[in-house]
């Protein structure tokens, strides 16, 4: 079910890109679709401060970035934050980097150029409901970063199960296309 205009309200997002370009861009873009409450980061290290300190329901995150990079940080953020969703961005889309992105807990990614601005709103309205799913409560009840207390074990289970059925799904269709390739 789409969320309502005042659920996007409260949904926290950072947006983590070392181009500012690109940083403007996606929050013009998730202002034009309701979404008010977003920070960014420039850097994977002020990523990192900013998920131990301050609860969010999505990452969008590049993966191509000095220092620690954007599948590091997705690594990182998970334990950090169990139920944030993260969204990876990269101007290089190729399979292994997408796989690698879906097996490291990633909902989905979004190749630059960041040109269709209705796909970039549909998967962040998928990954927030796909949270919101798993975490079993609504955008603005958060626990605290870092903070394990109100994490249930089975639905941590759930959400691992979904992730390897989710890589599974996307290794078939790799081993497809590159028959049809062949």
């Amino acid at each position: 079910m789409p969320m309502t205009p005042e659920e996007k309200k409260g949904v926290r997002i950072l947006i983590v890109d070392d181009e500012p370009v690109a940083r403007r861009l996606i929050s013009s873009i998730l202002a034009l679709h309701g979404y008010l409450t977003f920070e960014d980061a420039e850097t994977g290290e002020a990523a990192l401060d900013k998920l131990k300190k301050q609860q969010y329901d999505l990452v969008l995150l590049d993966k191509n970035m000095p220092g620690i990079d954007g599948i590091e940080v997705l690594r990182q953020g998970r334990i950090i934050q169990p139920f944030c969703q993260f969204i990876i961005i990269t101007a290089y889309g190729s399979e292994d980097t997408v796989a690698e992105a879906i097996e490291q807990g990633a909902h989905s990614y979004l190749t630059k150029p960041l040109v269709n601005v209705e796909e970039i709103a549909k998967r962040v309205e998928a990954a927030l409901e796909e949270g919101q799913k798993h975490a079993g409560r609504a955008a603005g009840d958060r626990p605290e970063p870092g903070s394990l207390k109100d994490v249930n074990l089975a639905e941590v289970t759930e959400r691992i199960t979904d992730s390897t059925s989710k890589l599974q799904e996307l290794a078939d269709r790799l081993k497809e296309m590159k028959r049809k390739k062949d």
